[in-house]
């Protein structure tokens, strides 16, 4: 008759249950947050997805948040958007490296709601749209 040891699966376990709820900790033994260890999380395909906050809008002047693409109003370009988009991941990301590829989503009033992506690419001192 053979006899299993069970002891050693529940210190399997345990141990998987410890792992998973560890705490990261910065250098100044802060907690990290699941956002901030996720902005510094690059994709396989080298792509950050960012979607514009309320912040981010009133950084470009923006009361409403979103941009008025209608035909007429200052955002009906695609530049002025990218101008501004641009503006808003260089505060936001100033460590980001030349190269580095983000898809920026954003909302719109055209009238009505909608929301657009913009692929752009960081060429080492501002942000242009991704060349496909």
């Amino acid at each position: 008759m053979v006899k299993s040891n069970n002891s050693f699966g529940f210190f399997i376990v345990l141990f998987c249950i410890l792992i998973s709820t560890t705490e990261t900790f910065s250098k100044d033994n802060s907690p990290i947050t699941s956002i901030e260890k996720t902005s510094k999380f690059k994709p396989q395909n080298d792509v950050i997805k960012y979607t514009l906050t309320d912040d981010d809008y009133s950084l470009v002047g923006n009361g409403f948040s979103n941009f008025d693409i209608r035909e007429g109003y200052d955002e009906e370009t695609v530049m002025v958007r990218l101008a501004k988009i641009s503006k808003i991941l260089l505060n936001n990301f100033p460590d980001y490296k030349k190269g580095q590829k983000v898809a920026v989503s954003y909302n719109v009033w055209k009238p009505g709601d909608d929301v657009f992506v913009m692929n752009v690419e960081f060429n080492g001192t501002k942000y242009v749209l991704q060349k496909k």
